[in-house]
Formats: structure tokens, C-alpha cells, sequence
């Protein structure tokens, strides 16, 4: 007695030959035309022991299949011995799109179309397995599920669930309107070479506190701002890895930080709205290798002497223009001498 006969068409007899080989690679028995009949054998008696012999059929599922004459006898037989499918006789293994009509709409069958190259082997073998499918491992509890389903929209002005901006926002910040709205108009164009915005100015001029505001004036737009230190590499290394934990990844407690690091960059690779913020980066290398490829966030860099052509668009940021250099130091001192502060601006170079 087989475990199992293979009924097929000869158009799909790769595919019979495949379940055959990975049935009796698992230890099962298995009877195949292709394999079995011999020369000078009955065609029709082989085919009768077959059917009758073996304790299950396979049938493998296609349009071929479907529409050959000799294949419904084989099959026919095979659904007459368990016509409730309470014994599991008959099998099901669809291997191309195709219309199941009449008898096998009803039927569960075990479904290899689009399959990459490992996964139908297991939907297989665990296909024609007669007990019942319940997981060795408990479940988790699927609040997570409901959260994708419920999750309220945040509260407009709250903060993105993952936030590590060491500053706070500046309650004087003055002016570079201009520069806000190019970098908000740029960084939305979604053109790949606009996603990474960098911010080049004189010491003192204001970069990170634009791209400071910048951030708070997006909170909006996205779930990850991530601020990196980017004075030295080793600082710079160790902010952008410890995103890892923030997002919970696989390899946030490795040993090695590289491999860190690598995680962290190719899930920025693969989902969308985050802003990284490189402040005051000093090597071109260094900061190019933490940039993600794609175009799933944005990126801001600030800094004054890095040579950044080629990874970034730059955003010049010159000294405040008078009445904004007047205007922030009346809002800081909340003095109203217009005069004064005109003299002081001027004295400081209208550097912020």
C-alpha cells in the first residue's frame, strides 16, 4: 500500500514530479505515472492499482488538469472513496491560477501558486498532514493588530512617537521664512536628489537652529526625527545606532555596532516618514555612509566647512538681514529701543 498516488496532466508533470520527490524525500511512499508505468504495462490497469491502492491522491491542480477527460475518472474515484473530504483521501495542490468549478469549489486545497522557492516545500508537507494545526507557540496577544485598525490620528503639535531632539524650540526664533519654505517645498518634491537638504553657513549663523525649527514645524509630517551629533564620528556612530532601540529592532543589543548601524539604515530604507538631522557634520565620508538609499524620509545636514556636493542640495544660510536681527533682539531682551538694538546688530555682524 502507497501513501500516495499523483494524478496529473503530462503539461504540469514537473510539478508531479516535484511533490513525488519532496513526499518521498519526507519519508512517505508514492506512486507516479511517470515514475511507475512501465513499458508493456496496462496503462488502465496500473492506473486502477494505482487509485485503488494508494491511501490518498494527489491531484495536481492547474488548467490542464481541469480540462482533460482521462484525469476526471482518476479523480472521480478518488472522491467516491471520501466524498465528505472527513478522511482527507483526496488532496488538492493548486499549482497554476485556475477556476475551480462544480466538486472541487468547495474543496481546501493546498495552494503553491507564487510561491518563492522554499515555501511550497513547507505548505506542502504541512498540507497533507491530517492533525490538527495549532501552534506549539502561544500567540501573542494581538493588540497590535487592533492599534493598526484604531490608533487615533496624533494630536495636532504632538510630538512623532519616535522624538530625540536635544533641544527645545526657540520661542525667539526670528526670521528665514524663505529659507523654511525652500527646504519644506524641496524636501516634498520627493525628487531623490532633494531628499537630503544641507544646511552650509558661517559659524554662528543659525543652521541648527533652523534646521531645529524646521523639525518642530513638521512634527506633522512624520513619525521618526532623529537628531545625530556629528562633530565626531564616534558620536555620530552612536546616535544613529541607537535608533535600533527606539524602533525595537532584532539587533539592537549586538555586540558589534556596526551591524547596528546597518540595521537601522536599511529600515529607514524600507518605510517612510522619518527626518534625520546630522548637525554640524565635518567629513563628507563620514556622514554619506549613514545616509539610507531610497526615497522613504528626508535628511537635513548642517554644517560649515564639509565639502558635501554630490550627497546633498545645498541651503546657503547667510547672516539675518537688519530689521530680523532687531526684531530678534527686542523679542529676547523685550526691550523696545529700536535704535539700540540696530547699533548692537550691527556691532555682532547680524550673526543670530
Amino acid at each position: 500500500m502507497k501513501d500516495f498516488f499523483i494524478s496529473y496532466n503530462s503539461a504540469d508533470k514537473t510539478w508531479a514530479e516535484w511533490t513525488a520527490w519532496t513526499l518521498e524525500e519526507a519519508g512517505y511512499t508514492t506512486v507516479l505515472q511517470a515514475w511507475d508505468f512501465r513499458p508493456g504495462s496496462n496503462f488502465v490497469l496500473e492506473m486502477q492499482r494505482a487509485a485503488s491502492e494508494a491511501e490518498r491522491t494527489i491531484a495536481i491542480l492547474s488548467p490542464a488538469y481541469l480540462d482533460a477527460d482521462y484525469t476526471q475518472p482518476e479523480w472521480a474515484a478518488a472522491f467516491v472513496q471520501d466524498p465528505t473530504g472527513e478522511k482527507g483521501k483526496f488532496l488538492h495542490v493548486r499549482v497554476q491560477k485556475c477556476d475551480l468549478k462544480g466538486l472541487f469549489t468547495p474543496i481546501i486545497y493546498i495552494d503553491l501558486v507564487d510561491l518563492n522557492e522554499t515555501a511550497p516545500k513547507e505548505a506542502l508537507l504541512q498540507g497533507i498532514r491530517r492533525e490538527r494545526m495549532k501552534s506549539p507557540a502561544k500567540p501573542t496577544f494581538p493588540i497590535g493588530a487592533q492599534r493598526s485598525v484604531t490608533e487615533q490620528p496624533r494630536f495636532p503639535g504632538a510630538l512623532p512617537p519616535t522624538w530625540n531632539v536635544p533641544h527645545a524650540r526657540n520661542p525667539n526664533f526670528t526670521g528665514r521664512e524663505e529659507h523654511l519654505a525652500s527646504l519644506k517645498k524641496d524636501l516634498g518634491t520627493g525628487q531623490p536628489a532633494a531628499l537630503t537638504q544641507a544646511i552650509h553657513g558661517l559659524g554662528g549663523v543659525g543652521k541648527t537652529q533652523l534646521a531645529l525649527e524646521y523639525a518642530y514645524r513638521s512634527v506633522a509630517e512624520y513619525e521618526i526625527v532623529w537628531w545625530v551629533r556629528s562633530e565626531e564620528p564616534a558620536t555620530m556612530a552612536a546616535d544613529y545606532a541607537s535608533l535600533a532601540k527606539a524602533l525595537d529592532l532584532p539587533e539592537k543589543e549586538a555586540a558589534d555596532q556596526l551591524l547596528i548601524i546597518k540595521a537601522v539604515k536599511q529600515w529607514l530604507e524600507q518605510h517612510p516618514k522619518w527626518l534625520l538631522v546630522f548637525d554640524n557634520a565635518k567629513d563628507r565620508a563620514d556622514v554619506k555612509k549613514y545616509i539610507p538609499h531610497g526615497q522613504m524620509g528626508h535628511v537635513l545636514i548642517t554644517y560649515r566647512n564639509a565639502n558635501l556636493r554630490g550627497i546633498a542640495a545645498p541651503l546657503d544660510v547667510k547672516v539675518l538681514e537688519r530689521s530680523e536681527s532687531v526684531d530678534l533682539l527686542l523679542k529676547r531682551t523685550g526691550y523696545t529701543n529700536r535704535e539700540a538694538a540696530d547699533a548692537l546688530a550691527e556691532a555682532l555682524g547680524d550673526l543670530p
